[in-house]
């Protein structure tokens, strides 16, 4: 397991109190962190991110139903009391419509549950070096039905060159 201070200086300035108090311990903020993946590297891209296999997916806006999409723990504290803020009081909350690097499983769940245009990404942005690296790579031989919608997403995305 990853300590809390891994991915601290990935967060926003602020963040990190929203995360804190949306997850209830520092422990919590790492693994949201882990899970959903850091903001963008330094080079803004999800490359240095993806070497460490979290992050590897560059969306260029978080969806406003990201973590209640995904559920469980990403979808605490979510107050349900605003349909057009799906992710209000969750820890997507203020990352909403902004660019991340997410979870390439978690992205395969959403785009197996809301299509391929619910998710915009930049394929030069995303995996280790582009998408194929990283990503497609890690697809590869999973026959699970969302990863193969992930695969599918992408090919359609990214053309035939980034492996999927």
């Amino acid at each position: 397991s990853h300590g809390a201070g891994r991915h601290s200086n990935h967060l926003a300035p602020g963040a990190a109190a929203v995360a804190w108090n949306a997850t209830g311990s520092e422990q919590g903020v790492a693994r949201l962190e882990e899970e959903l993946g850091p903001p963008l590297g330094e080079d803004g891209s999800c490359h240095q991110n993806c070497k460490d296999g979290i992050g590897c997916v560059f969306t260029t806006a978080l969806p406003r139903d990201y973590c209640t999409t995904i559920g469980g723990q990403y979808a605490e504290g979510a107050t349900n009391d605003d349909a057009s803020r799906p992710d209000k009081g969750t820890w997507c909350e203020s990352r909403t419509g902004r660019p991340w690097c997410i979870c390439k499983w978690k992205y395969a769940e959403y785009v197996h549950l809301k299509g391929c245009e619910a998710l915009p990404i930049d394929c030069r942005k995303s995996g280790k070096t582009t998408i194929a690296d990283g990503v497609c790579s890690d697809y590869q031989g999973r026959s699970e039905d969302h990863v193969a919608k992930a695969r599918s997403c992408i090919r359609s995305r990214c053309g035939s060159s980034a492996g999927c």
